[in-house]
């Protein structure tokens, strides 16, 4: 993790952070790979990092590496699950929350206990 978030110093020249870049890697474990793994790679990476969803992208960094097969099932899921979400007809008596939408400033300061919980229609 700290090799793949390390990120140029303001007074790091080129040639430091590359030599640093250099050590970090040698504590990861790294396998060799065909031609045709490091394109399945390369093609995960591209795909997480052009994503629409910054959602999605974060659930997926969250979950690690995974083969690109595995990404895009994750992936396809969440978007299906979205999909289906948003097919549901807007209740105008509670607030909708979709993942890519900001949380009033209020509630990214506070927990969502300070929130009333909406009346239930079995109660």
């Amino acid at each position: 993790h700290v090799f793949t978030t390390r990120r140029q110093r303001p007074t790091e020249s080129l040639a430091e952070f590359l030599r640093e870049l250099n050590n970090l890697s040698n504590d990861c474990n790294y396998q060799a790979v065909t031609a045709a793994e490091h394109r399945e790679l390369a093609v995960r990476d591209v795909f997480v990092a052009g994503l629409r969803s910054n959602y999605v992208r974060q659930r997926l960094l969250e979950k690690g590496a995974q083969d690109l097969e595995t990404t895009a099932e994750i992936a396809t899921t969440m978007e299906v699950s979205f999909r289906s979400l948003n097919s549901f007809p807007a209740d105008p008596a509670t607030q909708s929350w979709a993942p890519d939408q900001r949380l009033p400033q209020a509630c990214a300061t506070r927990p969502p206990s300070h929130h009333a919980a909406p009346a239930s229609h079995y109660a």
